[in-house]
């Protein structure tokens, strides 16, 4: 056989090594080949070598390789580095490769815009997508991604103000824009939650949230969204329609865990969970038994529409809505009496079809009412039955994550993209003022976001930077293990910790944290109040490094204050008060 029949086989049996070897053999004799050299650049990607890929594909685009089975090779190659191996970096090449293709320009553009901004290229994210609004003017999808395009991380103060002027302009200008368009086009619109990446702002959105959901409403949402097509059943029990996106292992369900066990138990109601979750696990299987009747749900808003108004839901609470576009648009409708949230998304919605927020007196301020554009009601207890995280039956070492045995070790044990600029000098002078003090924080799956953060800190820390360690991102049974060997937890600045404060307190990890006048800011501080272990909240950004210092430094102070939160935990965890006022609450809605 031929090196090129020998390459195909190699590469039809997946030994791509063996592939790369006969194709290149075989361009060795005919080097303008141009299936040869698509087939070599197919070899080149399934062997992860990206750079080698492209060029061969460069290659084969220049010898009039057939130019549609190309762009459908190169544009396959993105999605699934997007999609399947969450490689978005590796993505952008090919992206760009198709930009000026008539069949697959409009989504390159698309998905280049939002890769260059994940990757921290977001000056050329926002110059792909002023291009783009210049071929595509009247295209709806290009002037969401520009209005609603943030950096994953922040480099200062600074550019955190500079970035929201940019939005409040943006969003001035999208909305002139929509007052003048005589039409516009809406097919293929990829967007990204417009409320999410507000919140590690950490600004009161009360007022901003309600003029995006006006703008939502006006592009998305049907003019008969209000119609309610049923009235609260005065027979039977209630029924309760649940909401969500995160029905796995995942943060929303370990605040709604307890709250469904418990709901179970309940003849009052009867339960219908709408699960628009993409991924399954055995947390799924744990929850679903809990409730009447679990709905899987596509990710399409017409039938969800129609599922649950087909189920006339007495009460609709959204278990979450920040984090997903579908959900968000959902919530504009009236498909219940009565809509809520609570703990899923700790920030008010500015949607008007949402009636009530479910907070607690332990996570508000008194007039906390001023931050919420739904009735907000503030439960005497926890609005969460939160179930204790479960440890590994055996720990690992610190040795087992490469950590010296002597070293003190602070640890921030949040996603990164909640590493507030301000962080830099606080890790900085932890760093200094403990000379025994290690820094560690955990990768985002496979994004480079904590690339970005070594250069930031590095720009101003060089000497230090040695010292500040990003371990790979890890499982929940891992990450807990490593919470429970830290010395100190910090909590972030301006969208701080709400799950993650739950845990560090089962491990009796003492946190350092402090409060925002926002819910979500406010999570540790409210739990060491209920243990009476106030004085732990740091008054300001100057008290929180002076505590976090003194816990470092003190094991004697670190031990009692862990002592403490672990004697106490059992006023934290398994409440059950907050979740039955809840129901009270629900039945008083609907008149029983």
């Amino acid at each position: 056989m031929d090196p090129f029949s020998l390459g195909a086989d190699a590469l039809e049996q997946e030994d791509y090594v063996a592939a790369c070897g006969h194709f290149e053999a075989y361009l060795q004799t005919h080097p303008q080949d141009a299936d040869a050299w698509h087939n070599l650049g197919l070899s080149w990607f399934y062997r992860h070598e990206y750079s080698q890929a492209k060029r061969c594909w460069q290659t084969a685009r220049t010898y009039t390789y057939e130019p549609e089975l190309l762009e459908d090779t190169l544009f396959e190659a993105a999605h699934d580095l997007i999609h399947l191996h969450r490689r978005s970096l590796g993505a952008i090449p090919f992206l760009e490769m198709l930009l000026d293709s008539p069949r697959y320009g409009r989504k390159s553009h698309l998905f280049l815009i939002w890769c260059l901004m994940i990757n921290d290229q977001i000056q050329e994210s926002i110059t792909q997508a002023d291009a783009a609004l210049k071929r595509y003017p009247d295209d709806l999808a290009f002037w969401l991604q520009k209005t609603f395009l943030f950096p994953a991380v922040y480099e200062s103060p600074k550019e955190i103000a500079w970035w929201r002027q940019r939005f409040e302009t943006s969003l001035t200008e999208f909305e002139n824009w929509l007052d003048s368009a005589a039409q516009f086009d809406m097919t293929d619109v990829l967007t990204y939650s417009p409320i999410f990446n507000l919140m590690p702002m950490g600004m009161d959105e009360k007022e901003t949230f309600k003029r995006i959901s006006k703008l939502w409403r006006r592009l998305f949402v049907d003019k008969q969204a209000d119609e309610l097509k049923h009235e609260v059943s005065r027979s039977g029990p209630i029924r309760l329609g649940m909401v969500s996106a995160s029905v796995w292992n995942h943060s929303t369900m370990h605040y709604f865990q307890g709250m469904l066990e418990l709901l179970s138990l309940e003849s009052d109601f009867t339960s219908a969970l709408f699960d628009f979750s993409q991924r399954e696990d055995g947390m799924t299987d744990y929850v679903r038994q809990f409730v009447h009747h679990n709905v899987k749900m596509t990710r399409e808003l017409e039938p969800a529409l129609e599922a649950i108004r087909a189920w006339q839901p007495d009460i609709l609470l959204y278990l979450d809505i920040g984090q997903e576009t579908l959900l968000y648009t959902l919530a504009h409708y009236r498909l219940a009496p009565f809509q809520c949230v609570t703990a899923g998304v700790p920030i008010t919605t500015g949607v008007d079809t949402i009636d009530t927020y479910i907070s607690s007196q332990r996570f508000e301020l008194a007039e906390a009412q001023k931050y919420y554009s739904e009735q907000l009601v503030q439960l005497n207890h926890l609005m969460v039955c939160m179930r204790p995280p479960q440890l590994p039956d055996v720990l690992k070492t610190r040795a087992d994550f490469g950590i010296r045995e002597e070293a003190h070790v602070y640890f921030f044990p949040h996603t990164l993209i909640r590493v507030d600029p301000e962080l830099d000098d606080i890790f900085a002078e932890i760093l200094i003022q403990d000379p025994d003090a290690e820094l560690y924080l955990i990768q985002l799956l496979n994004s480079d976001v904590h690339l970005q953060l070594q250069r930031r800190f590095g720009r101003r820390f060089p000497e230090l930077l040695n010292r500040l360690h990003f371990l790979p991102w890890m499982g929940q049974p891992d990450f807990l293990n490593l919470l429970a060997l830290a010395d100190v937890a910090l909590d972030a600045l301006r969208l701080a910790g709400g799950n993650v404060s739950f845990q560090a307190f089962w491990t009796g990890t003492p946190m350092v944290t402090c409060p925002t006048p926002f819910l979500r800011g406010r999570i540790a501080t409210g739990l060491y109040q209920l243990l009476g272990l106030e004085n732990w909240v740091a008054t300001d950004w100057d008290d929180y490094l002076q505590k976090a210092l003194k816990l470092g430094r003190e094991p004697e102070t670190r031990r009692q204050l862990s002592e403490q939160i672990l004697a106490g935990r059992e006023q934290i965890f398994n409440r059950s008060e907050g979740i039955n006022e809840i129901f009270l609450l629900f039945k008083s809605w609907a008149g029983r």
